[in-house]
């Protein structure tokens, strides 16, 4: 098993590999597995032995920052459990984010809001509102703007989304 983690990172191994993995290798090798996009499965698999070892809710920025494609993983509850995202030290986790779509093919083409995506734009919201938000926090959020409701993004001043 590590030999397909080494040559390939999670890409080669199955989610059934994974599974059977103990969370200290998986921590161990966190590096290894996030760095490549990994389908939803995985990513809930790694997710889940990362938060074996520490809840979301107990991690540094720098920890949070480290799970980058782990994202795909993430619940609705997750999400609860995440610290402020808006906070200068949480920067980079707000941009991971934003870049991860956590949109499942079917999902996509009905362009429909998964629950994910709704707990990060509520948290968002209720972090920052959107009359406050600067051209970087537009950036930062990335797909996540997309799911904002028109009576939020008309409130986004328009200097910012020319």
């Amino acid at each position: 098993m590590r030999d397909s983690m080494m040559c390939g990172n999670a890409a080669r191994m199955t989610q059934s590999q994974l599974e059977g993995m103990k969370k200290e290798d998986v921590m161990a090798y966190l590096d290894n597995l996030v760095n490549e996009d990994l389908n939803t499965g995985k990513a809930k698999v790694i997710l889940a032995k990362v938060k074996e070892n520490k809840e979301l809710k107990d991690m540094s920025s720098k920890e949070l920052a480290s799970l980058k494609n782990a994202w795909e993983g993430l619940s609705k509850q997750d999400v609860k459990n995440l610290p402020t995202l808006t906070a200068t030290e949480n920067l980079e986790v707000l941009y991971q984010l934003g870049m991860t779509k956590m949109l499942p093919d079917d999902v996509a083409k009905t362009h429909t809001t998964t629950p994910q995506m709704a707990a990060l734009r509520d948290k968002i919201v209720a972090e920052k509102s959107p009359g406050e938000m600067s051209v970087t926090d537009v950036f930062l959020l990335g797909d996540i703007i997309c799911h904002f409701n028109q009576s939020q993004t008309s409130k986004i001043p328009k200097d910012v989304i020319k």
